[in-house]
């Protein structure tokens, strides 16, 4: 699960939620059994493209971290900061969005950083955030997981309240994604990956996820 494309009406509160993650076409992707969004088929050359298109742009937005990638943190001020795992490279997903930073080990293990911008920033975040998990996983129900193969839960991460969902089992992978509301927007941070490692990705995060440095 490389992507998650979050665009979620959310009507009790009477406002969108947009993310950045490119809006897919059913011309020219497909949606892997048991995720949510269709993901562009990178063995035509539409998907060729546009992978191409968006390495550069990744290359472009990793030259901006070097600074912080150098002080052994990955990320920026825009999606927050995680420590960066020794070794690990850039990964690229050719539906992910603008503000999307992914790294990986092997191109099984990857991390993910984003956002999902808010309209108004005098919104509940705490709902909003429980709004967007409790979507997220009455979509992957729709999608046919069974409950015993989800987990959702609150969580706190170095004092910043949010909410995860996690996938136990999905194609022999893992996923986690933690959402966390602070200052007028909603933090992604995903990992996914091998079982036996997806584990210790989350313990990182939580131990060195941070919004601003």
């Amino acid at each position: 699960m490389k992507k998650i494309n979050l665009i979620i009406l959310l009507i009790s509160f009477g406002i969108i939620i947009n993310s950045n993650a490119a809006t897919n076409s059913k011309k020219g992707c497909y949606i892997p059994k048991g995720e949510l969004t269709c993901v562009t088929d990178i063995t035509i050359e539409t998907g060729k493209k546009k992978l191409n298109e968006m390495k550069k742009q990744k290359s472009e937005l990793f030259e901006k971290s070097q600074e912080s990638l150098k002080n052994g943190r990955f990320g920026n001020k825009t999606v927050g900061f995680i420590d960066f795992p020794r070794g690990w490279k850039m990964f690229v997903d050719a539906d992910s969005g603008k503000t999307t930073m992914q790294i990986t080990k092997d191109g099984i293990d990857i991390y993910t950083l984003d956002i999902i911008y808010l309209n108004n920033k005098n919104n509940n975040l705490i709902d909003l955030v429980d709004e967007v998990a409790k979507n997220q996983y009455s979509g992957l129900l729709n999608a046919g997981h069974t409950r015993d193969n989800l987990e959702m839960r609150s969580i706190i991460i170095n004092g910043y309240k949010g909410k995860q969902v996690k996938v136990k089992r999905i194609s022999g992978k893992s996923w986690i994604s933690n959402y966390i509301g602070y200052n007028g927007k909603i933090y992604l941070i995903s990992v996914e990956g091998s079982p036996q490692n997806v584990g210790e990705m989350q313990k990182n995060v939580e131990r060195s996820w941070n919004p601003l440095k």
